[in-house]
């Protein structure tokens, strides 16, 4: 992989970068860095790839009961779009979830997932960008990414223009992780928002 991201060996991913009139897969480099903006403590994390699978390494490090918010920003299927909150979940419960829709979560581009430990008081959060951030117990944190073979490092720039894609092939799994969960839903928040229509 050069400096660009550039790697096209899957079909299917959901996000690309423009090369002439190819769109091609863009990758991070498989770095992690501490931040703090406004206060805050937490760590932008940007896997080369295996996203969901660092995902489910990271939240069965954290106490239970979890939560998932699913947040479907696009939708193919005239779905209402918003934020959609599980009950609280044994790891177990996540754990199917994850296996169940592990294709369509790393593959498309329509949503962001989160996971939430109340009694870890830790968030981590897959955005379209396919970088998580995590908050909570970053030692640990850190601890599991570089045993996953994560280093600390900047991280290189998300190309400009970028593209996001919504395959049909996952349309059918986009209305089947709606009925999954007795999910709570809420409207978008500002910055959840991929598509405005002003």
């Amino acid at each position: 992989m050069d400096r660009t991201g550039a790697i096209q060996d899957d079909p299917l991913y959901r996000l690309g970068w423009l090369d002439g009139d190819e769109t091609r897969e863009f990758r991070h480099d498989g770095t992690f860095r501490r931040e703090h903006p406004a206060g805050l403590d937490r760590l932008r994390i940007c896997p080369q790839r295996d996203h969901l699978s660092l995902m489910w390494k990271l939240a069965r490090a954290l106490p239970g009961p979890l939560t998932i918010l699913y947040v479907l920003h696009t939708s193919r299927c005239d779905n209402a779009l918003g934020r959609y909150q599980s009950p609280p979940l044994r790891f177990d419960d996540v754990n199917g979830f994850l296996a169940e829709f592990c294709e369509f979560l790393s593959n498309d581009g329509r949503h962001d997932l989160w996971v939430h430990s109340d009694a870890g008081d830790a968030t981590l959060v897959w955005d379209r960008h396919n970088i998580i951030w995590a908050y909570g117990p970053l030692d640990l944190i850190s601890e599991i990414l570089r045993d996953q073979g994560l280093e600390p490092g900047d991280g290189v720039e998300l190309p400009c223009p970028h593209v996001h894609l919504y395959h049909h092939e996952y349309d059918d799994a986009e209305v089947k992780v709606l009925g999954h969960f007795r999910w709570t839903s809420s409207p978008l928040a500002p910055s959840d928002v991929q598509y405005s229509e002003q």
